[in-house]
């Protein structure tokens, strides 16, 4: 007996890999557009996308926008807006109630050889 082929076509599914190919392939397009990439660079990314990234994107139902500008600041900052936005952030005295060094124990050097547990695992 035959089998009867289905017309519908294999869901795209999203593995780790295709998602860091994805993410890299977004970046890459992100800096194209934001104009971060020398000419040669920027034509291959524009090839990708088109050809690659755009196809796969448009499978998962995700669509780019078509400008990506990063605006430039142009020179002219208001100072009275910079401290107004300043001090509207809220500085606190650091609080160090219910902190005991004796509940973490396992930074000691348990083998006394001048290491604590954070030095262990940075030589390591």
């Amino acid at each position: 007996m035959a089998r009867r082929r289905s017309s519908k076509r294999a869901a795209l599914v999203l593995t780790p890999g295709l998602l860091l190919i994805l993410l890299v392939g977004c970046l890459a397009v992100w800096l194209e557009r934001s104009d971060r990439l020398p000419e040669p660079a920027a034509a291959i990314v524009r090839e990708a996308e088109a050809a690659i990234l755009a196809p796969v994107l448009k499978e998962l139902g995700i669509e780019l926008p078509r400008t990506m500008r990063t605006p430039v600041p142009d020179g002219n900052i208001d100072i009275g807006e910079a401290r107004t936005l300043l001090a509207r952030i809220r500085v606190e005295a650091e609080v160090m109630a219910g902190y005991a060094r004796s509940d973490w124990p396992h930074w000691l050097d348990l083998d006394h050889d001048c290491r604590n547990t954070r030095e262990e695992v940075l030589v390591a």
